[in-house]
């Protein structure tokens, strides 16, 4: 099972086999959705070199911009990839976008507050060639990561995502957006939640100064998420 676990930690660190194909499949269901401008793709953006979002696109006049990431690991919301994209996004002054395999609770809490449209895909793409080598990883007796799939192609759902969820709620998020913009850029800049270095040790109370400055000391009981 070692063996697996390195195999499968293999091909997630090569982009053309992981990461792109989220990418690739985020894109068509965009387009196919039918209700978005495409401003840009990845990488003619102008952000700083390094760190370009995944696809901008207008929506009904709303510029939105998203950030796919293909992990396994769940993703929280003191992570370096939600601060990354959220400061992004403020570059750009669009609503973010942020889709991944799983989120927990806590992070959609972050996400309704800043305004920030996440789905869950509740799989880990990679490309259809490789669907030999993912066999093991998939099997029980292997690695038992029966939610792997090997396509290029984006189910009904993250099309719909696209089609009703972003196209009726992308003005109501960017507005709360602009809301919390200079919160945002001053943890996720000046604070550096975005900078994929800072250690735990740091990032921790920042993450907690943050927390309070959108939330005060506690989570009111009707807010919306």
């Amino acid at each position: 099972r070692l063996y697996l676990y390195r195999l499968h930690k293999m091909w997630t660190e090569q982009n053309q086999y992981c990461s792109d194909v989220l990418e690739t499949i985020v894109d068509k269901a965009i387009g196919r959705a039918g209700i978005a401008k495409f401003v840009s793709r990845f990488p003619n953006q102008h952000l700083p070199p390094g760190r370009p979002l995944d696809s901008v696109f207008d929506v009904g006049g709303v510029l939105c911009g998203c950030e796919a990431k293909n992990y396994r690991e769940w993703i929280y919301p003191d992570s370096y990839e939600v601060w990354a994209a959220l400061s992004k996004c403020c570059e750009l002054d669009a609503a973010p976008v942020f889709v991944t395999r799983k989120l927990p609770y806590v992070t959609r809490v972050l996400f309704g507050k800043v305004g920030v449209l996440g789905y869950e895909t509740h799989f880990q793409y990679f490309h259809p060639v490789i669907e030999p080598e993912l066999t093991r990883i998939r099997d029980v007796d292997g690695l038992g990561y029966k939610d792997i799939k090997t396509t290029l192609e984006p189910d009904e759902n993250l099309v719909r995502f696209f089609g009703t969820t972003v196209a009726k709620h992308a003005t109501d998020f960017k507005k709360r957006f602009q809301s919390a913009k200079g919160i945002i850029q001053e943890f996720a800049d000046q604070r550096e939640l975005g900078n994929r270095n800072l250690n735990l040790s740091t990032r921790a109370p920042v993450f907690a100064e943050a927390w309070r400055a959108l939330f005060g000391d506690k989570l009111s009981e009707d807010l919306e998420v």
